[in-house]
């Protein structure tokens, strides 16, 4: 290959097995009276930086920052997180204690909620450093939990301890 087909970026639409895995929450939220997986993180805010916060994930792709993404929904961080790497065709590993949080929430219920403002990435590790800088310009807490990997597994890692979550081979 030449020296331009060597270094651009690769831009796949689909995890690519050692890409770096990215969570960016809006940290500054609240769970709704009678809505406990629900953090809204929009009703509260001014215009203007809702829709900045939604447009980064436009940046991100025409600048060709990330290879994969999706806002998270329904099945929280982790499940969201699944459904991007059953559909490329990959597998993860997570380190729990890298995803972003708010200190006064509970853990468990946190993974669990749906995310007024949450996205989660795949990139080159050589691109996370400016992902991380663009959601940060627009108050979203980002960083690099994991790594995609070729096993087809969702692995999730704390301290010395992991477990599978989710075997997409079967």
């Amino acid at each position: 290959l030449g020296t331009a087909q060597k270094d651009a970026v690769v831009y796949s639409h689909t995890a690519q097995e050692g890409n770096d895995i990215v969570f960016a929450m809006d940290l500054e939220g609240f769970y709704p009276e009678g809505l406990p997986y629900a953090w809204d993180t929009t009703s509260k805010k001014e215009e203007g930086i809702v829709r900045r916060q939604v447009l980064v994930m436009n940046e991100l792709g025409k600048r060709g920052l990330v290879n994969s993404g999706k806002d998270m929904s329904n099945p929280g961080s982790l499940g969201t997180l699944g459904m991007l790497l059953e559909t490329s065709g990959k597998g993860g590993e997570v380190h729990l204690d890298k995803i972003p949080r708010p200190s006064s929430q509970d853990f468990v219920q946190w993974l669990k909620a749906y995310q007024g403002c949450g996205f989660v990435v795949t990139c080159s590790p050589r691109n996370s450093p400016r992902v991380i800088e663009m959601f940060s310009e627009v108050q979203v807490d980002a960083a690099v939990v994991g790594r995609v990997t070729g096993d087809h597994r969702l692995v999730v890692r704390e301290s010395d301890e992991k477990a599978v979550l989710f075997d997409f081979s079967k």
